[in-house]
C-alpha cells in the first residue's frame, strides 16, 4: 500500500466541485450572484414545462438527474437578450463552468426546442381568433379588410399601398395616439390595438374602442413571447393577444387598468387625435369608399361654389 506522505505509490486527489462540468443539482458556484429565487422559480418551472413537451425525442427525459436550476437560469437570461460583457460573465454570475456549452445545449437546442413548440400551438390557436364581422359587410368584405390589416401590419417599413386609388401611404398613428411606445416598431402602440378597434362591438351596435388596461396586458404578453424565444409574425402575435384580451377574467382586467395611464387621461387620449379616421386603415373597405364617395361629391360641390362664389 503506498505511504501517505507521497512515497513510491501514486496518490488519487478528490475532484473538487470547481471541476464538476455536468449539468447537476448542486454545481460549482463560487462567486455566484445568481440565481435570484425567482429566477430559480422560473428555471425549475421551465423544466417541468420541458419535460411534459409532447415532442419526440423528448426534451428532457424523466431517467436520470434533472438538470441545475442555475444553468437553466443562465441560458434563459441569454435566451430573453438580457446584456452581459461576455458569455464568461454571464456564468460567472450564475456560477456556471467557464467552459460549458451553454448556448449549443440550451439557449439554441433544448429552450429552442421548447420556443418552437410552443410558437407552433400558439399559432394553430390564433387562426381560431377572428374578430366580429360588421353588419354591413359581407363575409368577403370582412376577410379581405381582416388581410389587408394583416399585410399592413407585417409590412416591413410599415407603409402600406391603399387599395382603392394604389398609393403608398406613411405609416398611421395607432388610434391611441401613439403616446406610449410599447409596440416592436418602437414608434406606435403594439398592432394588437387594430384588432380591437376593427372589430364590431354588438352590444354598443358599433365599432369597438381601445379598452383601458389593454395596452398595458398587451405590452406584458409581448415581452413575454420574446423572452421565451417565440417570434410569430407580427399581425399573428397582434391577433392572438388580441384573442387572450377578449376572454381575460373582469378582474385581471382591472388589475391591468390599474396599470394604464389615470382615466381622465385614458379619456383624453383615446380616440384618433388629430387625425381624418375616414383614411384610417382600420375602417372596413366597403365603409371607405362610401366615405371617399361623398367626400369627392362634396368636393365638387365646394369647387362649384368657389368659382361661383369668390367670396364664400
Amino acid at each position: 500500500m503506498a505511504d501517505e506522505d507521497g512515497g513510491s505509490g501514486q496518490r488519487r486527489s478528490a475532484r473538487r466541485p470547481e471541476q464538476r462540468t455536468g449539468s447537476y443539482r448542486e454545481p460549482f458556484r463560487a462567486t455566484s450572484s445568481r440565481p435570484t429565487a425567482v429566477e430559480r422559480a422560473a428555471a425549475d418551472k421551465r423544466i417541468e414545462e420541458m419535460k411534459n413537451a409532447p415532442v419526440q425525442p423528448p426534451i428532457l427525459s424523466d431517467r436520470g438527474r434533472p438538470p441545475s436550476t442555475n444553468i437553466v437560469a443562465c441560458a434563459m437570461a441569454l435566451q430573453r437578450g438580457e446584456p452581459f460583457d461576455s458569455d464568461a460573465e454571464a456564468f460567472r454570475q450564475f456560477g456556471v463552468p467557464e467552459k460549458y456549452d451553454m448556448r449549443g445545449v440550451w439557449v439554441n437546442g433544448k429552450l429552442a426546442r421548447l420556443a418552437a413548440y410552443e410558437q407552433e400551438q400558439l399559432m394553430e390557436r390564433a387562426k381560431l381568433i377572428q374578430p366580429r364581422k360588421p353588419p354591413f359587410l359581407t363575409d368577403a368584405e370582412h376577410e379581405a379588410d381582416m388581410a389587408f390589416t394583416e399585410a399592413r401590419i407585417n409590412a416591413p417599413d410599415k407603409r402600406y399601398v391603399d387599395p382603392l386609388d394604389g398609393d403608398v401611404h406613411e405609416p398611421d398613428a395607432c388610434p391611441c395616439g401613439g403616446y406610449i411606445t410599447w409596440c416592436k416598431c418602437r414608434q406606435t402602440e403594439h398592432p394588437a390595438c387594430e384588432y380591437l378597434t376593427s372589430e364590431w362591438d354588438e352590444v354598443a351596435d358599433s365599432r369597438a374602442s381601445i379598452p383601458r388596461g389593454s395596452r398595458p396586458f398587451f405590452a406584458e404578453r409581448a415581452r413575454h413571447l420574446a423572452e421565451r424565444g417565440i417570434r410569430m409574425p407580427l399581425a399573428t402575435e397582434a391577433l392572438l393577444l388580441f384573442g387572450e384580451w377578449r376572454a381575460l377574467p373582469a378582474a385581471e382586467r382591472a388589475m391591468y387598468e390599474e396599470q394604464d395611464c389615470p382615466q381622465e387621461e385614458f379619456k383624453a387620449k383615446d380616440g384618433w387625435p388629430g387625425r381624418d379616421t375616414s383614411y384610417s386603415f382600420l375602417t372596413p373597405v366597403a365603409l371607405r369608399l362610401h366615405v371617399l364617395s361623398i367626400e369627392h361629391s362634396r368636393a365638387r360641390r365646394d369647387f362649384a361654389v368657389s368659382t361661383t362664389c369668390p367670396l364664400l
